[in-house]
């Protein structure tokens, strides 16, 4: 579904923006329509070891080991693949930076 919502997005003739995050939508099929359709541009975000398990218990997160490094290939190769920008995400601050980056890609 997602990829015939950007098919009839890209027929409108006033334009769209769309945004999205997470590993439901971050994967080869979805970004390569991305690509077909759109301009795209993706940034990973990046933290330390420390604050991703900070992260994670914050959201109760349960999943095992095995399945977070499978994301983090995942994401790696998707990085490559996309030539996608990393953004390093550690504090607050980098968090201000990031909205004014994105704000101003989105023009």
């Amino acid at each position: 579904e997602a990829v015939k919502l950007l098919k009839d997005l890209s027929n409108d003739p006033f334009g769209w923006t769309v945004l999205f995050e997470g590993d439901r939508l971050g994967n080869e099929s979805f970004l390569t329509a991305c690509k077909d359709f759109a301009d795209l541009t993706c940034w990973v975000l990046e933290t330390n070891k420390e604050n991703l398990d900070i992260r994670h218990k914050a959201r109760n997160d349960d999943q095992n080991d095995i399945w977070l490094k499978g994301r983090t290939t995942k994401v790696e190769r998707l990085s490559k693949l996309f030539n996608m920008k990393k953004q390093p995400h550690e504090n607050p601050k980098d968090t201000k930076r990031l909205v004014k980056e994105l704000l101003e890609v989105l023009g």
